[in-house]
């Protein structure tokens, strides 16, 4: 309770009427209930004009009318002090009293700088307190007069002594002085003084006199305690409790040793310097410095050379090894041996390439740190330089890269709601011949798998906490596994960008949003911003840890009532073309700091289109295939119109549909081709093993790279896949 609380009711009690008597007789009964704030009994003292009683919580007595004093105390609470006025009334109401608690409210401070001291013990006759992390504690219902004993490692022990209830009535700070520990610090082999030596613990710092002397605060027993000077060697020791501290430093001296890192050969006047002073080592690559103080730097440098630094840490010799800044790195094909053209070297956030005829050029960034090297078709090699096997004589950096076709299943994003369904499809790559899943993390219906800080993302609220954390799962199984990873995103049909921001859909001629067959708006793949909102999400999936990323959607709407579009641009095959052309450069540049695969989808009849052609939906593979590292062709042969390819019903011929298309897509595409493989059943034409064994065999006799099975339900036939090794 508040000082003003309390103030209301001594004001309220000491103006308080009470009939006590009959209206004839000079003697009053009265009754006085003393309680706590919550109507418990309190045995307390009362003291009715200066003759005390002892109660436990009721006392009846006989008075005089008139005015009175009263005084009432019990042990922990607030003592009431006041005067009161009896009169005689026919109906006599007890006098009822509501004692406040007393309350320590106080906190621990360091008395030289002032900071909060937490864990320090605060101990009386009937409590053991500890302040907490802001050197607050708080005692409720002490007895007077209270002894504290305060103590705290790493100061003098305080004694407090509060004698009224007055000392109560504001919070109360209390200073503990950290103790003094003296020492002296001195040269080992002279004996005499170290002035300006460093002297430390956790959190002191000091430094010698010219007498070598020092003073320590705030020690306790078992601290470490650390002394450097220049020129010598520091050293550690813990604090046994006993004064004054006697230690004695070592001088040092140290010999360096500049060579190139990969040769070994000494480097004749590389400079070496420390403190700002630059030396120049001899003939054999050396020089001898001295003193040293332990964790001092000393940096070599050298032309055409990256420079090296090293902490000092007492050791008697250095070598410091200085990488080269212009080294070539060969690529080969760990199966054939030759060369492979086309790779790309991520180093220190920087990508060097492609490779030409299996050979790159790095200029200036070291060889340090893990590298990455992609190459479409193989996969992703991280190694360590260190580790590497180099040509000496040419400084020439060799690795091989091992061919690597996927073998995948398509994750729909409806399954990242389920955890065990996602789980028994893992688990049936692990242990088959699969080697690789394509989940969806920017569905079909626009909505996200990763918690996106793309300011427009949150602005429509795309983003699936549920599904975030499946997604989470599945890339460090893979990861553990050693699973390859794609990662689906659908570009241009996005129904929550078209109705959260109308100005970037395609709309129709009324200004409404238009929808396709599916009742879904799209973004308009003129419009620069909806390319800088999928690039913006596409970086941020790129750093997610995926292997690959699969872009989806790369096209004009192609079902519903495409009529009813009212364009704002000129839409003609020309233009649509150069909008998808460029939108791929785009975002194929934005990701090119990244180490991902990128690849791209398109229909199954994309191949077939002679003449330079775009079906209307602006899709060409001549204008897609340069920026990716694999063309997706979706060859299912059901979607395949009747007498497409020659034949009355397609879908009857899925090794034929497969292999034609597969074979067309290669021979117009740059990049290697991966098709999407039909694992489904559709318009009356049933597929079962036969069929999907036909697929898989068209598209590798075709000379696909790999391919990957497409269910929108995520439902695979098992044993289409052989057992794992």
């Amino acid at each position: 309770m508040n000082r003003a609380i309390y103030s209301l009711a001594l004001a309220f009690f000491s103006s308080l009427l009470i009939a006590l008597t009959c209206e004839f007789g000079r003697k009053v009964n009265l009754e006085i209930l003393v309680t706590d704030f919550e109507g418990k009994p309190l045995e307390s003292t009362i003291a009715w004009d200066g003759e005390n009683f002892q109660a436990f919580g009721s006392l009846k007595l006989q008075t005089e009318r008139g005015k009175h004093s009263l005084q009432v105390r019990a042990p922990g609470y607030k003592s009431f002090v006041g005067e009161v006025e009896v009169l005689a009334f026919f109906f006599n109401p007890p006098l009822r009293l509501s004692l406040p608690p007393l309350i320590l409210e106080g906190e621990l401070r360091d008395e030289l700088e002032g900071f909060p001291i937490s864990g320090a013990k605060i101990q009386g006759e009937s409590f053991n307190l500890e302040s907490g992390p802001d050197g607050r504690f708080r005692l409720e219902k002490p007895t007077l007069p209270l002894n504290l004993s305060i103590t705290c490692e790493g100061y003098e022990d305080l004694k407090v002594t509060l004698l009224v209830e007055e000392e109560f009535a504001f919070p109360r700070t209390f200073f503990l002085r950290p103790n003094r520990i003296e020492g002296f610090i001195s040269d080992a082999y002279t004996g005499l003084p170290l002035k300006g030596a460093l002297v430390r613990t956790a959190d002191w710092e000091t430094t010698s006199d010219e007498h070598g002397h020092f003073v320590l605060r705030r020690l306790v027993p078992g601290e470490e305690i650390s002394f450097e000077a220049e020129g010598y060697l520091s050293t550690t020791i813990p604090f046994t409790g006993s004064a004054p501290i006697i230690i004695a430093l070592r001088p040092k001296v140290v010999l360096v040793k500049v060579v190139e890192k990969f040769t070994q050969k000494p480097l004749p006047g590389a400079e070496v310097s420390m403190r700002g002073i630059a030396f120049r080592t001899d003939e054999k690559g050396e020089i001898l410095l001295h003193p040293l103080t332990e964790g001092e730097l000393i940096t070599a440098s050298f032309p055409a050379h990256a420079s090296a630094q090293v902490a000092f840490g007492g050791e008697e010799r250095l070598t410091l090894e200085l990488p080269p800044l212009r080294w070539e790195v060969k690529v080969y094909d760990s199966a054939t041996g030759e060369p492979i053209s086309g790779a790309w070297l991520y180093i220190a956030g920087k990508r060097f390439g492609p490779s030409r005829h299996g050979k790159l050029t790095v200029e200036g960034v070291p060889p340090e740190g893990e590298m990455i090297l992609k190459a479409p078709g193989y996969a992703l090699l991280h190694f360590n330089p260190d580790q590497a096997k180099w040509e000496k004589a040419s400084l020439a950096l060799n690795l091989t890269l091992r061919p690597f076709q996927v073998r995948g299943i398509y994750i729909p994003f409806v399954l990242l709601a389920q955890p065990e369904r996602v789980r028994e499809l893992l688990e049936l790559v692990d242990k088959t011949e699969l080697n690789a899943v394509a989940v969806d993390v920017k569905s079909d219906r626009g909505f996200l798998a990763w918690s996106s800080e793309v300011p427009l993302a949150k602005e429509l609220g795309v983003i699936k906490e549920r599904e975030s954390r499946t997604l989470k799962e599945i890339l460090q199984f893979c990861r553990e596994k050693g699973i390859y990873t794609i990662a689906r995103m659908v570009v241009f049909k996005d129904n929550p960008l078209a109705f959260g921001r109308p100005d970037l859909a395609v709309r129709k001629k009324d200004g409404t949003i238009w929808l396709d067959r599916e009742n879904l708006g799209w973004g308009n793949p003129f419009r620069k911003e909806v390319w800088d909102y999928n690039i913006a999400l596409a970086k941020e999936v790129a750093s997610l840890g995926f292997d690959e990323i699969n872009l989806d959607y790369i096209r004009f709407p192609s079902d519903g009532d495409l009529g009813s579009i009212a364009w704002e641009e000129t839409n003609t095959l020309e233009t649509r073309t150069e909008a998808l052309r460029s939108f791929m450069k785009a975002i194929s540049e934005a990701l090119a700091p990244f180490p991902v695969f990128l690849s791209a989808d398109v229909f199954g009849l994309t191949p077939w289109v002679e003449g330079g052609g775009d079906m209307g939906i602006g899709q060409r593979i001549e204008d897609i295939s340069p920026y990716v590292d694999y063309l997706c062709p979706m060859v299912y042969p059901s979607t395949f119109a009747p007498g497409s390819l020659g034949y009355e019903n397609p879908a009857l011929y899925p090794y034929e549909v497969v292999y034609r298309s597969t074979v067309k897509a290669k021979e117009r595409s740059e990049a290697l081709v991966r098709p999407w493989l039909q694992h489904y059943s559709l318009y009356g034409v049933t597929y079962g093993i036969e069929q999907f064994q036909a697929q898989r065999k068209a598209a590798e006799e075709a000379g696909a790279w790999g391919w990957v099975w497409w269910n929108a339900g995520g439902f695979y036939e098992k044993s289409l896949f052989a057992p794992g090794e």
